[in-house]
């Protein structure tokens, strides 16, 4: 199944997109909002790309087909109106636009959101407790 949003006029584009960045081989998570109080047909997230936006998942359990096993719908909330996109592991293809939707009716309500150019690998280290010093060789 392909899903093709025509571009909408000027005035409906999303105002104030997200950027996110990421490391190639890594994951992100984008959190997309939608009015709680609203009634959605569907909710997704799109590839946008010369002028249409294709459809790479939605809340019913669609995954495009070069998207399987790199992403999924993590989480959502109706009480907040948000719903949880995972990524990963990211291509340095996969830097670019997308957005978040929720279609109503004939209306489509969406959010941009623009993942940065992908560098390369970039290991990451987190720790359960505050970090005051880390050396190696050294006396603590």
């Amino acid at each position: 199944m392909l899903m093709v949003l025509s571009q909408p006029a000027a005035s409906s584009r999303p105002r104030r997109p997200k950027f996110l960045s990421g490391a190639v081989g890594g994951s992100l998570s984008v959190r997309c909002h939608h009015d709680p109080q609203g009634s959605y047909e569907a909710k997704y997230l799109c590839r946008w790309k010369a002028a249409s936006c294709s459809l790479l998942v939605d809340l019913d359990g669609f995954v495009h087909e070069s998207y399987e096993g790199r992403i999924r719908i993590a989480s959502s909330d109706e009480e907040k109106g948000t719903y949880t996109v995972v990524m990963g592991p990211l291509r340095e293809d996969d830097a670019g636009w997308y957005w978040c939707g929720a279609r109503s009716g004939h209306t489509e309500h969406t959010s941009a959101v623009k993942l940065r150019k992908l560098g390369g690998l970039h290991p990451s280290v987190q720790f359960p407790w505050p970090l005051l010093r880390l050396c190696r060789g050294c006396k603590l």
